[in-house]
């Protein structure tokens, strides 16, 4: 199962979980989501030469690491590193 088919799961669940009144643990199928999404790739914002930013917190991704050290998101490097 890939990152999306894991969140797109975890959607459905939520919505049966809304749809039959069981929604006490919404919050934590939201964290649930908000993890998943992290590890999904995302492309970093081109700044200055050699400087990029995490499309979710904003920050700068320093180097060429996988993950962003303030906020954990995946990084796409795949156009980056030609």
């Amino acid at each position: 199962m890939t990152y999306e088919e894991a969140k797109c799961a975890y959607i459905r669940i939520k919505a049966d979980m809304d749809r039959f009144g069981c929604g006490r643990n919404g919050k934590d199928i939201a964290v649930a989501l908000e993890a998943i999404d992290r590890q999904i790739p995302k492309k970093p914002i081109a700044g200055h030469p050699r400087d990029y930013i995490c499309g979710r917190c904003y920050q700068s991704v320093i180097g060429s690491g996988n993950y962003c050290w303030f906020c954990g998101q995946a990084i796409d490097w795949s156009e980056e590193e030609g």
